[in-house]
C-alpha cells in the first residue's frame, strides 16, 4: 500500500465516523480565529470563556469587560467580512469602515 492509498484509507475511516456531523467545524474554526486574535490583542479569556460568550453570551467572571466586548466585536466583524465575501460583495475601504462602526 502505497502512501497516497493509506492517506485515501484514512480519509474513508475520517467518513465513516460521521464526526462531520457532529462538530460544527466552520463555527470551531471562527471561535478559534476570535479567540486566538483577541488574545494578541491582549485578550485574558480562555477559548472555553470565548465559546462560553459567544454561544451563551455569559461574560466571564473576574475578566474585564473590554475583553468580553474586544471578542464579540471580533466575532461580529469576522462574520460580517466572510458573509460579504460569499456574497462577493464589491470591497471599498470607505464602505468596511463605516461597517464597523455598527458594532
Amino acid at each position: 500500500m502505497t502512501s497516497f492509498d493509506n492517506i485515501l484509507s484514512l480519509i474513508d475511516t475520517y467518513k465513516s465516523l460521521g464526526l462531520t456531523e457532529v462538530i460544527d467545524y466552520n463555527k470551531f474554526n471562527h471561535y478559534a480565529i476570535t479567540h486566538h486574535s483577541t488574545v494578541i490583542e491582549g485578550s485574558s479569556l480562555s477559548e472555553t470563556e470565548t465559546r462560553l460568550l459567544l454561544d451563551e453570551d455569559i461574560t466571564p467572571k473576574g475578566k474585564p469587560l473590554t475583553d468580553s466586548l474586544m471578542t464579540k466585536d471580533h466575532y461580529s466583524a469576522l462574520q460580517y467580512v466572510l458573509n460579504a465575501a460569499e456574497q462577493k460583495s464589491q470591497w471599498q475601504k470607505p464602505l468596511l469602515k463605516i461597517s464597523m462602526l455598527k458594532y
